[in-house]
C-alpha cells in the first residue's frame, strides 16, 4: 500500500513540475492552437501603402511562466510573434497594437511593426482574426 502511494505521489509531482503552464493562471483559458486569418499591408515612406496580402496560418497563443503575469505571445504568421499585455477580461494591448479575446473561442487584434519606434522608412500593418482550433486547449 505504501509503495503504491509513493508511486502515485511521485507520478503526480513529476506531472505538475513538468507542466509548462501555471495550474491557476487566468491566461490558461486563452492559450492554445488557433487558425489565424490575417491581412498584411506593407508600406514604405516613398511608395505609401502596397496592395493588401491575405494569409492563413495555424499558430499559437502562449505565455512564459518565468515572465510577468500579464504577458502573452501570439504567433499568428510564420516567423512573426507579437507580445501583448492581457487582462482577465481578454483585452490585449501592446507596443504594436491592441485587440480582444472573445471568451475562449477567438481573438481579433491589430499589429503594426513600426508602432514601437524604428521602422520609420516602412513596415507592415496587420489585422488578424484567430479561431481556437481545439476547445480542450487551455
Amino acid at each position: 500500500m505504501i509503495r503504491k502511494t509513493f508511486k502515485y505521489l511521485s507520478f503526480l509531482i513529476i506531472l505538475v513540475i513538468g507542466c509548462s503552464k501555471k495550474p491557476i493562471d487566468y491566461r490558461n483559458k486563452f492559450c492554445g492552437t488557433y487558425d489565424f486569418i490575417y491581412t498584411e499591408i506593407p508600406w514604405t515612406i516613398n511608395n505609401g501603402f502596397s496592395p493588401p496580402i491575405e494569409g492563413k496560418y495555424t499558430g499559437t497563443v502562449y505565455y512564459n511562466i518565468k515572465e510577468d503575469n500579464d504577458i502573452i505571445y501570439i504567433n499568428f504568421k510564420w516567423g512573426l510573434t507579437s507580445e501583448y499585455r492581457i487582462n482577465k477580461q481578454g483585452d490585449i494591448s501592446g507596443c504594436g497594437g491592441n485587440g480582444h479575446f472573445q471568451k475562449r473561442k477567438s481573438v481579433t487584434f491589430e499589429y503594426g511593426t513600426s508602432s514601437c519606434g524604428g521602422g520609420h522608412g516602412g513596415g507592415y500593418y496587420y489585422t488578424v482574426t484567430g479561431t481556437k482550433k481545439h476547445m480542450f486547449d487551455i
